[in-house]
């Protein structure tokens, strides 16, 4: 690839790291924008690993800096810190650390990437190439979380978390329009004719449409659960998935303005009890409970199995940096217990398959979605994700605006 071609493709990534949502978006950085320290400053004898995350919440941040401050106590040779980077700035500085040379001190040891976009930086040759030992066995995880980080047959990351996604309804506003909790497509719909009828909430149910990734992340389970292949988007069960969303914006069950509303919009609205119902993530948990809404959590309501798409982040190493040292990070992280803490903080799921059942088991709120890990399928398996993402913004407009009819919307998705 010529040096013409690899800026193309970094300003490409760039566009597309501004969209991502992985994962919820939330400020909660310091005023000077990166993570408090840890400690005042490294003992001389160390050698310093540094870490690049664009982690926003005061979750995400509270639980780097235990992760980090934990890994400096459990040994003596490394000493780590991390740095908040701004997704809309991560690629960037990134690349312009690399054309400085590997051995410039303003390039991380280590990144967090959303894990599509794992593959797009070891194709810029960005990335170490990892070896799994036997605390990293790949039989040990979620299968298609592990294999999301895998390329041309060998590791480039290790994974940090797991989601997806669920329907959380709201118990009191259920309980008094005197309806059962919603478990499948008919049982939705009551819901949300009882709850319209009743004028319990402005809407019944919320979800995130925006023009974005999010919106793609949110809007491919309901064609997945169809039936529909990823590699046929755009054919006849996608039709019949956008019929079903149609129906819900005809009858005004779900705001068109959906089309402009994140996902921690769309929990925002939930928290106020501007809506019965929403689609969202185990990322809203704190918010919720912070806000005193007494919710329930189900799965997504279908008529066929649900198949959904899971969310999360890598721990990769940045080629010619100290390699050894982000070893070091990646194996300590890598025990069930460091890893099952810091995902328990971050209100997300470990990637091992045995973490995460045993986290579901004490905790409840995570049981849904620990259950739908199996039927999930990863973005980078869907050929072209970020022009895919492109697609479904024209299409989620279309729908969502009431500008085109379903199999217009659909339409979109094939071009």
């Amino acid at each position: 690839m010529s040096s013409k071609e690899i800026k193309g493709v970094i300003k490409k990534i760039a566009t597309g790291l501004i969209t991502v949502s992985a994962v919820c978006i939330l400020a909660g950085c310091n005023d000077n924008g990166q993570a408090s320290d840890i400690e005042e400053a490294p003992q001389s004898n160390r050698q310093e690993i540094t870490i690049w995350s664009y982690y926003e919440t005061p979750a995400q941040q509270a639980a780097m800096d235990n992760l980090v401050g934990d890994f400096n106590r459990s040994q003596k040779e490394y000493w780590c810190t991390w740095e908040y980077v701004p997704m809309v700035e991560f690629t960037r500085n990134l690349s312009m650390g690399i054309s400085m040379g590997t051995e410039s001190r303003s390039l991380p040891d280590i990144v967090v990437l959303d894990n599509p976009n794992t593959e797009t930086f070891v194709k810029l040759d960005m990335l170490e190439p990892i070896e799994l030992t036997d605390n990293m066995d790949d039989t040990l995880y979620y299968s298609q979380v592990i294999e999301a980080c895998k390329y041309q047959g060998k590791y480039y990351g290790l994974p940090v978390c797991c989601n997806n996604l669920a329907l959380y309804y709201n118990k009191d506003m259920f309980d008094e329009a005197g309806i059962p909790k919603p478990l499948g497509w008919d049982s939705f719909l009551l819901a949300c004719e009882k709850i319209k009828d009743k004028k319990i909430a402005e809407y019944p149910f919320g979800m995130c449409a925006i023009e974005v990734e999010q919106g793609a992340f949110q809007l491919l389970p309901w064609i997945l659960s169809e039936n529909e292949k990823s590699d046929d988007l755009g054919g006849e069960k996608t039709v019949a998935a956008f019929e079903k969303i149609d129906e819900l914006l005809t009858k005004g069950y779900l705001d068109r303005n959906s089309v402009s509303w994140s996902q921690i919009d769309v929990a925002r609205k939930f928290a106020a009890k501007e809506t019965a119902m929403v689609e969202n993530g185990p990322w809203i948990l704190s918010m919720l409970e912070e806000a005193g809404v007494n919710y329930g959590i189900v799965q997504m309501p279908v008529r066929n199995k649900y198949i959904g798409v899971f969310g999360g982040e890598d721990f990769c190493i940045v080629k010619g940096r100290n390699k050894e040292g982000a070893k070091a990070f990646l194996d300590y992280y890598n025990q069930d217990e460091v890893m099952t803490e810091f995902c328990r903080q971050c209100h997300v799921l470990p990637p091992k398959i045995n973490a995460a059942r045993e986290m579901a088991a004490q905790d409840p709120r995570f049981a849904v979605f620990e259950e739908q890990m199996k039927d999930t399928i990863s973005r980078t398996s869907i050929a072209g994700w970020s022009n895919v993402c492109k697609k479904f913004g024209n299409a989620s407009y279309l729908l969502f605006v009431g500008k085109g009819s379903p199999e217009e919307s659909a339409k979109e998705l094939t071009k």
